[in-house]
């Protein structure tokens, strides 16, 4: 899934030689915002198929459900509110970049959910304690690389 929290517009300014914002819309209503509308599409390479069917408005956020065509369309009943785990392709284990303190585990066997914190668990394939020079600068706190639950896959450059 991919959660959408606001999008905004701006416009250019050729005599300020800058952008003007326009407009925000915050996704605060559980359907398609006013002057929207819906289309289905295929991506310019033609790797994906876009069905309009498969965007619901939830808890703030625009969701867009990147599913094969064979799983159920989505609802605001069934898709998970942002952060949670998800149950896709069947897996009750966290996909990557999602939190996995919940689950202690990841779906793709070849990774590992290590701890950041008390706050934060991620599936990577594997930890170095410290600092992630890749974490945006407002998160770059220092990783335990505590393993969380069963383990399994991935490795840890722990002393």
């Amino acid at each position: 899934y991919q959660y959408i929290d606001w999008a905004r517009w701006y416009s250019w300014n050729p005599r300020t030689n800058g952008f003007t914002f326009e407009w925000q819309e915050d996704f605060n209503r559980p359907s398609m915002p006013s002057g929207w509308t819906f289309g289905d599409w295929r991506s310019p390479l033609g790797h994906s198929q876009h069905r309009s069917q498969n965007i619901v408005f939830k808890d703030g956020y625009a969701v867009l459900a990147l599913t094969a065509s064979s799983m159920e369309t989505p609802s605001p009943n069934n898709v998970p509110a942002p952060g949670q785990d998800s149950n896709i392709g069947g897996s009750t284990c966290s996909q990557a970049g999602q939190d996995c303190r919940g689950t202690g585990c990841c779906a793709d066997a070849s990774l590992t959910c290590y701890a950041k914190d008390a706050g934060w668990a991620a599936c990577m394939a594997s930890c170095t304690p410290g600092i992630h020079p890749y974490d945006p600068p407002e998160y770059q706190t220092p990783w335990s690389c505590n393993v969380v639950g069963a383990g399994g896959g991935g490795s840890s450059s722990q002393p």
